[in-house]
């Protein structure tokens, strides 16, 4: 029997190889300190507990709440306003158709009856005319006054009442008339107001 003892087999088998320098390895940035390791990764601290507990104490902010609108500016002046002016203003209509209609009665009076004058109807004339110049003349001497001033002057072809001024119960009217002759003049007259109409005296 041989008695060569085996070969020792504790050796490497491969033939050694180089380990790579060490500046030839790209350096490893380290983790950031504040990382939480995975609760898998051996040698972690934080535990699936531990991070429910923190995410329990972290408060959700709180929901976006549109801002309330300004308040609405009160117009109650405004209408006040309106209201008092379109007062002021109806109390100066009904002043000025007052004071028109005021006017007008003594005017309009005095149109009635230069009106039939120039109609040549001297007796519709007589009676719109006031009771003083119905009393200073009959119907007859009434009628003479106007032919003798044909006669004179032509007929009353025109007339214009352009004037009134009124005295309570009372007014003092002026008109201008032209005659078929050519003649023009400007004339007075008065009004008195009686049973509240108005009445024309052509000779005051």
């Amino acid at each position: 029997m041989s008695t060569a003892e085996p070969p020792d087999d504790s050796g490497p088998l491969l033939p050694p190889v180089d380990a790579p320098p060490t500046d030839s390895i790209p350096p490893v940035d380290a983790a950031p300190t504040d990382a939480t390791p995975a609760a898998s990764a051996p040698g972690a601290t934080w535990s699936a507990a531990t991070t429910g507990a923190v995410a329990s104490t972290v408060t959700a902010p709180d929901p976006w709440v549109p801002p309330a609108p300004p308040p609405k500016r009160k117009l109650t002046w405004l209408w006040i306003l309106i209201g008092v002016l379109v007062l002021i203003a109806a109390l100066v209509v009904v002043a000025v158709v007052l004071f028109v209609r005021t006017l007008a009665g003594p005017i309009d009076s005095t149109n009635a009856v230069l009106a039939q004058i120039k109609a040549e109807n001297y007796a519709a004339a007589y009676r719109l005319s006031c009771a003083a110049d119905r009393e200073r003349y009959t119907l007859d001497q009434y009628e003479q006054v106007f032919l003798n001033t044909v006669d004179a002057e032509g007929a009353l072809v025109s007339y214009d009442v352009n004037y009134s001024s009124v005295d309570g119960s009372d007014a003092e009217v002026r008109y201008d008339v032209e005659f078929a002759g050519g003649t023009t003049d400007r004339l007075e007259a008065e009004a008195h107001k009686v049973n509240g109409k108005w009445r024309t005296c052509l000779f005051p």
